[in-house]
C-alpha cells in the first residue's frame, strides 16, 4: 500500500492539492447526508436536501478541477440515491448522474472563466507579470508582514535604457520582444514570496522579501547578466537602470517608495553611462543600426 501511494504521488496522479479536493468536499457531503437523515422525519417522503448535494460538487470543481469533481459526482449520486425514499429505478439513477455531471461541468466552466478573468484583470497582457493595480494592491500586505517580522525588504524600479530608440529603429514588435525578455529575466531571478510587476511602458517594479542592500544589488547584477545573455540573440544590447528603495529606511508607503526608487534610478542613469546601450548617430539617409564588432550598435 505504501509503495502504491508513493507511485501515485510520484506520477502526479495524487497530489496534496488533489487529496484536499477530495477530502474537504467529502466532509461537506457527509454533513449533508447526516443533515438529510436527521431532517427526513420532518421533511416527509419524497422531500429532501437534493440541491445541497451540489455544494460538494462546487467545492471539488473549484479546488481540484474536473477529475476530482467526477469522483464527487459519483459519491454524491450514490449517497443521494441511498437517502431517497421509496423505490429508485435505473432511470432515476441515470437522471441523477446526468444532472450532477451537468452541474459539475457548469461549475468547472464557470471556475475557468472566473480564473481567466481574474488573471486578465491582475496581469500585464504582454509580459504576463502583475500589472500596476495588482502590484500596488499586493505590496502593502507584504510591507506589513515585513515590519511585523522586523526583516529587510526592498522595492526596485527598473527602466529599460534607450527603449524609445529601440522602438524607433527596430519597430514596436521588437520593442515588445525586449519588454518580454526583461520581464522574464526579472521573474527568473526572484525567489518565492517576491513580486514582479510592470508599471507601464518600459518601467518594471520588483518587491524583494527578506532582502537587504547587498541582496538587492546581487539581484540587479543577476538580472543584468541574464539580459547580457539574451542580447546575444537580439540585434541590440539590452540594458537596464535600477533604483532601489528600502522598506522602513526609505518609507513604508508604496507610492513614496516608488518615488524614492524612481529618483535613484534616474540618478543612476546619469551616473552609469557605461551600463547603457551605446548607439552611434543614425546616418543622414536613416540607415538601420547594426551590431559592430565590439558589441555596440553602429
Amino acid at each position: 500500500l505504501e509503495d502504491g501511494w508513493r507511485h501515485l504521488v510520484a506520477t502526479g496522479i495524487c497530489t496534496p492539492q488533489f487529496a484536499k479536493a477530495i477530502f474537504y468536499p467529502s466532509l461537506v457531503l457527509a454533513f449533508v447526508v447526516a443533515l438529510e437523515i436527521w431532517l427526513s422525519p420532518f421533511l416527509g417522503a419524497g422531500r429532501g436536501l437534493g440541491y445541497a448535494f451540489f455544494i460538494p460538487l462546487w467545492l471539488a470543481a473549484r479546488m481540484g478541477g474536473r477529475i476530482a469533481g467526477m469522483i464527487i459526482v459519483m459519491i454524491s449520486a450514490i449517497t443521494l440515491i441511498a437517502t431517497s425514499h421509496g423505490v429508485v429505478s435505473p432511470i432515476a439513477w441515470a437522471i441523477h448522474l446526468t444532472a450532477m455531471y451537468a452541474i459539475l461541468r457548469l461549475f468547472t466552466l464557470t471556475e475557468k472563466d472566473y480564473s481567466a478573468a481574474r488573471h486578465a484583470a491582475l496581469s500585464d497582457p504582454l509580459t504576463g507579470v502583475m500589472n500596476r493595480r495588482a502590484f500596488k494592491a499586493k505590496v502593502p500586505t507584504l510591507i506589513r508582514e515585513t515590519l511585523k517580522s522586523k526583516s529587510a525588504a526592498c522595492l526596485l524600479l527598473i527602466d529599460c535604457d534607450k527603449f524609445k530608440l529601440i522602438n524607433d529603429v527596430y519597430g514596436h514588435a521588437m520593442g515588445d520582444q525586449a519588454l518580454i525578455a526583461v520581464a522574464k529575466s526579472l521573474r527568473d531571478c526572484i525567489q518565492d514570496g517576491d513580486l514582479v510587476g510592470r508599471l507601464g511602458g518600459d518601467e518594471f517594479v520588483v518587491y524583494l522579501n527578506e532582502c537587504d542592500r547587498i541582496g538587492a544589488n546581487v539581484y540587479a547584477a543577476k538580472v543584468r547578466r541574464a539580459l547580457a545573455g539574451i542580447s546575444n540573440i537580439l540585434p541590440f544590447e539590452l540594458n537596464i537602470s535600477v533604483g532601489i528603495a528600502f522598506v522602513g529606511e526609505d518609507g513604508i508607503i508604496v507610492d513614496h517608495l516608488l518615488s524614492i526608487a524612481d529618483d535613484k534610478m534616474f540618478r543612476q542613469k546619469r551616473r552609469n553611462r557605461d551600463m547603457q546601450m551605446t548607439f552611434a548617430e543614425i546616418g543622414f539617409e536613416g540607415e538601420p543600426l547594426k551590431r559592430a564588432g565590439n558589441g555596440s550598435l553602429r
